[in-house]
């Protein structure tokens, strides 16, 4: 496939790497001095970077499949999950995962990205839900910390209290929302 044929989303291999287009930028005008930039992440170790191709440029493109895994344990060096599909061990270096390891709960399910059979990359959802175990005593007004169950530490409203639920943004580790007690 050209690269002027390659959208964002889709899975590639380039200089014998796999990378999934992140985004695609046409640079140039007119035919002759047209070139586009994609923003690719490596599969095998997240980096991600910007590539400068010709349209003309071949890319293999492959096919990618989503699978259901449960995350079982991690140890000094490795997340550990299992395929719900066939219950083969997956296992994800920590450098891989990165600081979105601290979310993972034992028998969360989380969505990964199967490449040629491999698990290459998880799919965090945007928001996850985490139980508050501690905040300071005497705030009325505006924001203070609180402690989740997994150790991270957020800002949350004077509002929230220990043993409250919230929703925490996956990306930046922001606080969402509380979810209503029932």
């Amino acid at each position: 496939m050209k690269t002027s044929d390659v959208n964002a989303g889709e899975i590639i291999r380039h200089e014998s790497r796999l990378l999934k287009v992140m985004e695609k930028e046409i640079l140039g005008h007119g035919k002759a001095a047209r070139t586009y930039r994609l923003k690719l992440k490596d599969l095998n170790n997240g980096q991600v970077f910007d590539q400068v191709l010709r349209p003309e440029a071949n890319l293999e493109t492959l096919d990618a499949r989503k699978a259901d895994l449960e995350f079982l344990y991690k140890d000094e060096d490795f997340y550990v999950f299992m395929n719900r599909d066939n219950f083969e061990e997956t296992r994800f270096a920590k450098d891989a995962i990165g600081k979105k390891g601290i979310l993972l709960k034992e028998n969360d399910s989380i969505q990964a990205l199967v490449v040629e059979g491999r698990a290459l990359a998880l799919e965090f959802p945007e928001t996850v839900t985490l139980r508050v175990t501690g905040t300071p005593d005497g705030v009325k007004q505006g924001n203070k910390e609180a402690v989740l169950e997994n150790g991270l530490t957020i800002l949350v409203p004077h509002i929230v209290a220990a043993g409250d639920r919230v929703v925490v943004n996956t990306e930046d580790f922001s606080y969402v929302e509380r979810v209503p007690q029932k």
